[in-house]
């Protein structure tokens, strides 16, 4: 609801009575004065509902603000906690791609050794005339194998 003076009606309507050269009589200017005092008492009864009205908007609006900042805290205290699940993820990623990386280092170490290995039993056994020592060259690579694996896998 809103409500205004128009002061150029008012300015108006006294202009002109000035300018037509009406004067108010005494039993008129007592009439004019209660319908003043009545429009008055209107406007005044008007602008009170008004500033009521304005009060409970001013209300519900520091209410409602005050909800959206506690929504507010809350979201940032939830995304503080996602903030942190966030980083431990990471720090446990950044985990597991290191012993990622080790077991992958260990795997082309001992493909490397199984290789150097092969081939080296390979010529070894193309070298052995009699297949019986075939055997012992197996044990020896084997206990070889054994040595390897302790050290670094």
């Amino acid at each position: 609801m809103s409500f205004q003076i128009k002061k150029d009606d008012v300015a108006e309507s006294l202009h002109s009575t000035v300018k037509k050269g009406n004067r108010r009589s005494r039993s008129n200017h007592g009439s004019n004065e209660l319908q003043d005092s009545a429009a008055n008492a209107s406007s005044i009864k008007a602008l009170k509902a008004r500033i009521v009205e304005l009060e409970g908007s001013e209300r519900r609006l520091k209410r409602l603000l005050r909800e959206k900042r506690e929504e507010l805290k809350d979201e940032k205290s939830e995304l503080g906690g996602a903030r942190n699940q966030l980083l431990d993820a990471q720090g446990e990623v950044e985990d597991q791609k290191e012993k990622i990386d080790g077991l992958k280092r260990g795997l082309d170490r001992y493909r490397g050794w199984w290789l150097n290995e092969y081939h080296f039993v390979k010529i070894l056994l193309d070298m052995v005339p009699n297949p019986e020592d075939v055997a012992v060259i197996a044990a020896s690579s084997h206990s070889r194998y054994r040595v390897y694996s302790s050290e670094g896998l």
